[in-house]
This record gives C-alpha cells, sequence and structure tokens, in this order.
C-alpha cells in the first residue's frame, strides 16, 4: 500500500519520514531494539521518530491512510491521563487530553474515525488537533491558542444599557411614533452617554431583553 502525506505541518518532518518510509519499504525493515525505523502492521505503516525530531516533543507517526497522520506524544502522557482523571482545566481541555490519550499507540490506538465518532466530532477535527501538536507544541495544542489581541470593549456597559433599555419602553422623540434602531443610537449620543454608537450595537443591547 503506497502512502502518500499530502498535509505537510512541517517540511523538515516530512523531508525526514518520507525518507525513512521509503527506506523501510523498500528494505522490508522492522524496528531494531530503539525503533528508529517502521513496523508493518496489516495495511498500516507505522513510522517511529527519535526523540531529538521536532525538539523532542514527537515520538512517533502513524499513517492511517493517505491523508490522516496521527500523531503521538509518550513524553506528556503522565500529563494527559492527570488532566483527564481530575478534569483539570477547561471542559475543551480535558477533551483534548482524552482525544490524544485515546490515539497512543501503545493502546488504546484508535483511529482518527473512531476517535470521532466517540467523541461526537469530525475526522478533521482530530487531525487538526495532531496537526496542532507537531505545528505548535504541546500546551497550545492542549490549552488551545491564545487570542493574539485583546476582545472589544464593549460599548455600552451596566447602568449604559439600562438607560438604553428604558428608554425604548418609553415614549419616541418628539414627531415619532415609534423608536428605530438609528433613532435610539441618535439620541444615546445626544445624552451623551457615549460618543459614538451603531444601530447594530443598540439591536444587540435590546436583543438581550427577549
Amino acid at each position: 500500500m503506497n502512502h502518500t502525506f499530502d498535509r505537510d505541518p512541517s517540511t523538515k518532518m516530512v523531508t525526514e519520514i518520507t525518507a525513512r518510509r521509503e527506506e523501510a519499504l523498500s528494505h522490508n525493515e522492522k524496528p531494531d531494539n530503539q525503533g528508529k525505523l517502521t513496523e508493518r502492521h496489516h495495511d498500516r505503516l507505522k513510522c517511529i521518530v527519535p526523540v531529538h525530531t521536532l525538539s523532542g516533543v514527537i515520538l512517533g507517526i502513524l499513517i492511517l491512510h493517505p491523508v490522516t497522520m496521527v500523531i503521538y506524544c509518550f513524553e506528556f502522557h503522565p500529563e494527559l491521563t492527570d488532566v483527564r482523571k481530575r478534569l483539570k482545566g477547561s471542559p475543551q481541555k480535558v477533551r483534548r487530553a482524552e482525544i490524544l490519550l485515546k490515539a497512543d499507540v501503545r493502546g488504546p490506538n484508535w483511529t482518527d474515525k473512531k476517535i470521532a465518532e466517540a467523541f461526537s466530532c469530525r475526522v478533521q477535527t482530530i487531525e487538526n488537533l495532531r496537526k496542532r501538536l507537531v505545528v505548535d507544541g504541546f500546551e497550545i495544542a492542549l490549552n488551545g491558542k491564545t487570542r493574539e489581541s485583546p476582545p472589544r470593549q464593549k460599548v455600552l456597559v451596566g447602568k449604559q444599557e439600562a438607560r438604553v433599555i428604558a428608554m425604548r419602553l418609553g415614549k419616541p422623540s418628539k414627531g415619532y411614533v415609534n423608536w428605530s434602531l438609528r433613532l435610539l443610537a441618535e439620541r444615546v449620543v445626544e445624552l451623551g452617554l457615549v460618543e459614538s454608537i451603531s444601530h447594530e450595537t443598540i439591536r444587540q443591547t435590546l436583543k438581550k431583553t427577549v
């Protein structure tokens, strides 16, 4: 079965692993005591990567089919287990730890498809998690990426929101039968609650009361 790399998270990794794969296939070699090359398991080809590869984080790669690359991280297995047992961190973090543990080549060694079915997600989600492990490292794979820029500060807060809601429930400005979003936005600025505000922000504020 001819396996190829359709995804390229790391040029260095792809070059090294592809070379090892081709060498092993041509000689039909099995892993030695140090587990340096490859081993055939029916229709699956397991490639063991030296510890120094990719800063020592990745110790093994299992190719299940041409477009799926499964990464195993033995070094952090105890931490993943601790996160799962103690439910340490956010639900997302615990979920990621469980997914990586299911993929552990030492067991249970689940396939992408089986993991996706167990966690009710897409196979692509599993692949993305492993790709993140290679590209961004263990901490980001487990905890997720930190927001590069802080979230936008709310235009209306607390008492300001209450004023807008109360205004909407009261009589509109003179000459108008009903409040429109744009009219409310103009009135909020006139009253000095904020320097500027869009009618969409007014809509979002009023939506909270529905």
